[in-house]
């Protein structure tokens, strides 16, 4: 019995741990689902999957190259081909910025049946994440482009 109440502090400081997430972990879970959404966003013309991983002004934003794309007659389909976390900063207790390197596959996809899909790019971008806490939820506030080069064509 002696032996269960000496664990009992371990247990208590484990179970508050596990409450606990590093900033590093937060903000690619972030980055990942926002990425996700975008995908999504893009591939579908309809900017909704972004409401629950970014913040209303990043959103529109997205919104806006969405419809760009949209009364043009296409859509972009686009895949993420890898992300490495470069950098994660807490700026504050509900704020997080982070800097990663992206892989990204994407083409114009016409929505007119029988038009010719435009020619798949590969892109490397670094990017920086601007996380914000939101009601319990991290989402993206702000992304900027740091750099990019096309891989391919």
């Amino acid at each position: 019995m002696k032996r269960v109440f000496a664990l009992l502090p371990l247990a208590i400081l484990s179970f508050m741990l596990a409450g606990c997430s590093k900033p590093g972990a937060v903000a690619e879970t972030a980055i990942r689902e926002y990425d996700a959404a975008l995908i999504k966003a893009f591939g579908s013309g309809d900017p909704a999957p972004l409401k629950a991983v970014a913040g209303e002004k990043e959103a529109r934003k997205v919104g806006t190259l969405i419809d760009y794309k949209t009364v043009g007659g296409l859509v972009l389909e686009s895949k993420l081909l890898a992300l490495k976390m470069d950098s994660v900063d807490t700026t504050a207790d509900d704020a997080i910025t982070a800097t990663t390197t992206e892989s990204w596959s994407y083409f114009d996809r016409p929505l007119k049946p029988g038009a010719a899909p435009g020619k798949v790019v590969e892109s490397e971008m670094k990017l920086r994440y601007f996380l914000k806490k939101e009601a319990g939820v991290w989402k993206v506030a702000k992304v900027e482009g740091i750099s990019m080069k096309n891989l391919k064509p």
